[in-house]
């Protein structure tokens, strides 16, 4: 059997419906809030039910929806590209946990140091500990 190699832009679609899928469902969450809503606890329709504008503010979900299908082809294009990922299943997921996945790696010191340009220290360790012994003016000899 041959295995198939998924393009970059193929990475990337499916990172973008993994992205929108997101929104999607965020919507579909405010339409059954707003479905609730319009009705009373017997199950009747209210005699005057609210508008479905007042639960779903579809500016702000067409934004949404730019955003994270964006960071969903963008998060699967690089993990894909990179050889991290190499299957469409896990670029779906990959768009789908897109904005959960950039925190994350936001977080770690020593990429955030790449991002800010600041310089990352060992944890635990204070100024003086972190430097070496030659940018201390102590010999290794000494050191020891």
């Amino acid at each position: 059997m041959e295995r198939r190699i998924v393009q970059w832009w193929e990475f990337s679609l499916l990172g973008a419906c993994g992205g929108a899928a997101v929104e999607a469902l965020a919507m579909l969450r405010w339409l059954a809030v707003w479905r609730d809503a319009r009705r009373t606890p017997a199950g009747r329709v209210k005699g005057k039910p609210p508008r479905v504008r007042t639960f779903i503010d579809m500016p702000v979900h067409g934004w949404m929806l730019i955003v994270r299908t964006l960071l969903g082809a963008s998060v699967a294009a690089l993990f894909g590209t990179t050889g991290q990922i190499s299957g469409a299943y896990v670029a779906v997921v990959l768009g789908f946990a897109a904005p959960a996945v950039l925190a994350q790696l936001g977080s770690v010191p020593q990429l955030a140091s790449v991002i800010t340009g600041t310089s990352v220290r060992p944890s635990g360790l204070s100024s003086a500990a972190a430097e070496s012994p030659q940018q201390s003016g102590v010999s290794e000899t000494e050191a020891s």
